[in-house]
């Protein structure tokens, strides 16, 4: 008996030990309450006796799955009866399911168990307490979602009980049937992760990956890391310097001190051939050339650390644009406000929408008119350096498509 008590206690600490990682769901746990009457076979002391109790009993039993159609249970149950008997119960055990619950309503199973008892029928049995093991069959039948119905017949078997015992003649040995009323939950499918071939971005389509880039969102230059060319190197980027060969100073939009702006070539007036002497030949007006507009439109608006004021120099910016506007009736522009990260989310949003109010309340002052734009911010979210933050702090003028 007690290397069937050892085996019995091995297999379920290895089964304890199973998990549902092998299969495609959340374990299954359930919670029954238990109903049914058990007669015991007890031995009487001093005498030697046999006799037959009757108990009620009632419990509850937590069952937890462990693999397909197995579960680990753990029982707890008390039983009565008219001469006031009582005895308690606790036990651990395993249930095996002889077809798949989860294709049939009807659901078939075997288990067994082992428990300690104690009863409190000092006289007859000096209020011992019993190791016994247990075999049941029985069924399960689903009445709704998560409810079950359960009815079980088990026989046990003790390993100890105090006096002289034998479990071939029925000493000690016991016999009960069960109903109960089980509500299960768990059981959910695992999804299988959805991969998804990642695609290298480039946000600004220059030809530089964005994990290789340090301007994203700014359309620049391979030998520039992805930033735009600044080809003198004086910290003005060459779409904004007006001496891009020459370093210069920020103030003077690129172009140093010294930088004179070179006069316009003029030529000599032609005459035709049979125009009157002193007369000035006319002028013919030079063809006009198709434009891109979206780079003719294009500008950036850089402002100072959590500011957002209007300089001298972004006015000039934003006047070329009202007279581009002018130009160019049909066309619309959108204004984009961003900001570095250095504040939280929330601040630097509000800091972008102060950066494009101040532009729109700019071009409305001097005549455009609000629905030839709209506003945009986007706080920190689309940096257009990683590394230089005043690129970040910028509102982007672009055409409104």
């Amino acid at each position: 008996m007690k290397k069937l008590l050892f085996l019995f206690l091995s297999f379920s600490v290895f089964a304890q030990q199973s998990t549902v990682e092998e299969i495609k769901y959340t374990p299954r746990h359930s919670m029954a309450l238990l109903v049914g009457g058990t007669n015991r076979w007890i031995q009487v002391l001093p005498s030697r006796r046999d006799m037959v109790i009757n108990y009620t009993e009632l419990g509850l039993q937590y069952a937890r799955e462990t693999k397909p159609n197995v579960d680990v249970f753990g029982t707890l149950l008390y039983g009565l009866n008219g001469s006031r008997d009582r005895y308690a119960s606790a036990g651990l055990g395993m249930r095996y399911y002889l077809r798949d619950r989860d294709k049939h309503k009807l659901k078939p199973f075997a288990q067994f168990a082992g428990e300690g008892l104690f009863d409190n029928n000092y006289n007859q049995t000096r209020s011992d307490i019993d190791f016994v093991g247990s075999i049941a069959a029985g069924l399960d039948y689903k009445v709704a979602n998560h409810w079950l119905l359960r009815g079980m017949t088990q026989v046990g078997f003790p390993f100890f009980v105090s006096g002289t015992l034998d479990p071939f003649n029925h000493r000690g040995t016991n016999f009960s049937t069960t109903l109960g009323l089980v509500f299960e939950w768990g059981h959910e499918r695992i999804s299988d992760p959805v991969i998804v071939a990642s695609v290298p971005l480039d946000t600004d389509e220059d030809g530089v990956l964005d994990s290789e880039d340090d301007c994203p969102a700014v359309k620049g230059v391979r030998e520039n890391k992805g930033c735009p060319s600044d080809k003198d190197g004086d910290g003005v980027i060459d779409a904004l310097d007006d001496c891009p060969v020459v370093a210069g100073i920020k103030e003077l939009k690129g172009c140093p001190p010294a930088a004179a702006t070179p006069p316009a070539s003029v030529e000599a007036p032609v005459l035709a051939a049979n125009a009157p002497v002193g007369a000035i030949a006319p002028i013919a007006p030079a063809p006009r050339r198709e434009v891109n507009l979206d780079s003719l439109f294009d500008t950036v608006v850089y402002f100072r650390t959590d500011k957002s004021w209007i300089g001298p120099m972004n006015a000039r910016k934003l006047d070329r644009i009202i007279e581009l506007l002018k130009e160019y009736p049909q066309v619309n522009v959108v204004l984009q406000g961003h900001t570095d990260y250095r504040q939280t989310e929330r601040y630097n949003d509000g800091l972008a929408k102060r950066r494009v109010a101040s532009v729109r309340r700019y071009l409305m002052q001097r005549g455009v008119s609000s629905n030839r734009f709209k506003g945009e911010a986007f706080s920190e979210l689309i940096p257009a350096s990683n590394t230089d933050l005043q690129l970040n702090r910028r509102v982007e003028v672009h055409i409104w498509k």
